[in-house]
């Protein structure tokens, strides 16, 4: 039987879980440098943010998170 979390016979979860992690650190070291934190900016999602052209925020909003807890 075929494992359905699996493509092309590598594990598709933990490279998610890998990406959620990657996100989360991109987006506190910019917290850190940028206090206006523009790298939310323009990667949430929002009605204002599609009208505006910016369609990649239909992807990347997934990768946005509160905190610590909130990865978890």
């Amino acid at each position: 039987m075929r494992d359905p979390y699996s493509a092309r016979g590598g594990a598709v979860l933990p490279w998610l879980v890998s990406l959620l992690v990657a996100g989360f650190v991109v987006q506190f070291l910019f917290s850190r440098i940028d206090s206006t934190s523009s790298i939310v900016r323009n990667l949430a999602l929002s009605p204002m943010s599609l009208r505006q052209g910016q369609v990649w925020s239909l992807l990347t909003y997934a990768l946005l998170h509160g905190g610590l807890l909130h990865l978890l």
